[in-house]
């Protein structure tokens, strides 16, 4: 690859970055959570979800004009906006907390947004190694790891809802924070649909 080529998996590594940052700051906007600062938070959300934007359409318009991508042009295109998917999903969870007004962060929110975070580390690993998946020794594990912990979000998913549902009587919360844990599991789903869709561009071009 020229100098000045443009390179897909290092733009897909750079999306994958812009989740990690949300995440980052999701995580820590809940672990010392201050209602009166979400708004600002979501300020700063916005701008790493309006540079993963910017980054997608940028790759875009490479791949319009491209002969030869690396790999085919629709696995590109899918990675990108499930790239993008992921990013989004991070900033609907910050929005939809301003929205429903959430006063104080439960428990399980916590450890959920400790998954979001982990999923979104592992999968920059994996992207990381993208390129030279021909060779590498370790994408095929990063990419399982994936999977297993969008499986924890599926069972804290399941646990979560079980003790809103039994210990909260009041019906507004259990409204809100049914559907921040939808979000939340949708974060982790996002993860799963990118490494998906890495492993099958490997066993295609295998």
């Amino acid at each position: 690859m020229g100098k000045n080529e443009y390179n897909y998996f290092k733009a897909l590594l750079a999306m994958t970055s812009y989740s990690c940052d949300a995440a980052t700051m999701l995580f820590e906007t809940l672990s010392c959570y201050d209602k009166k600062a979400v708004e600002q938070k979501i300020t700063q959300i916005h701008s790493i979800e309006n540079t993963a934007d910017g980054a997608v359409h940028e790759m875009m318009k490479h791949l319009a004009r491209e002969f030869l991508p690396p790999v085919d042009r629709e696995d590109i295109i899918f990675l990108g906006q499930s790239l993008d998917d992921v990013t989004d999903s991070i900033d609907d969870i910050l929005m939809s907390m301003h929205m429903f007004s959430i006063n104080d962060i439960r428990p399980d929110a916590l450890v959920f947004t400790q998954k979001v975070l982990e999923c979104c580390i592992t999968l920059k690993n994996a992207v990381c190694e993208f390129e030279n998946f021909k060779r590498s020794k370790t994408l095929h594990d990063l990419l399982i790891e994936v999977d297993r912990i969008e499986e924890e979000g599926d069972r804290l998913y399941y646990d979560a809802m079980h003790r809103l549902y039994a210990e909260e009587t009041d019906a507004v919360e259990i409204l809100r924070w049914s559907q921040l844990y939808d979000k939340f599991e949708k974060c982790c789903d996002s993860c799963e649909t990118v490494a998906n869709a890495i492993g099958s561009v490997v066993m295609k071009n295998s």
